[in-house]
């Protein structure tokens, strides 16, 4: 149980694939993926889904432009 300003933030994802390298790179992906996001969150304190959305969506926009250029 948490107090005061401590947090915790626990996710456990189990299931069975089978170990072909395409299935384990997509993993793999989603796992850093996943953690990049958790750690924008946390360290801009966003705190609302809006607040989350707004910043994501400006990252994944400036990148995707970046990478077009």
């Amino acid at each position: 149980m948490t107090t005061g300003d401590e947090g915790f933030l626990t996710l456990s994802i189990g299931m069975r694939v089978s170990p072909e390298p395409v299935v384990l790179e997509l993993l793999h992906r989603y796992r850093d993926t996943l953690n990049y996001a958790i750690n924008k969150i946390l360290d801009n304190n966003l705190k609302t889904l809006k607040q989350i959305h707004d910043f994501l969506i400006k990252i994944l926009l400036r990148d995707l432009i970046y990478h077009l250029e």
